[in-house]
């Protein structure tokens, strides 16, 4: 699940955004805006930092 300030969308693959789970981050994909569920092609840190990693926990 990705969540904004107004708004939740589901992720196709929610198990790539497990290993984030809490940090801010980028996400590449398609949206479905009938269903607001991301087709996810990539996920990355929004900007390193302490307390933000640049790769996700292993």
């Amino acid at each position: 699940m990705l969540q904004t300030r107004d708004k939740v969308y589901k992720l196709d693959a929610q198990v790539l955004a497990e290993p984030w789970a809490g940090h801010k981050v980028k996400i590449a994909g398609m949206l479905d805006p009938k269903t607001n569920v991301i087709t996810v092609e990539k996920i990355e840190a929004e900007a390193a930092g302490p307390g933000n990693p640049s790769k996700p926990h292993s």
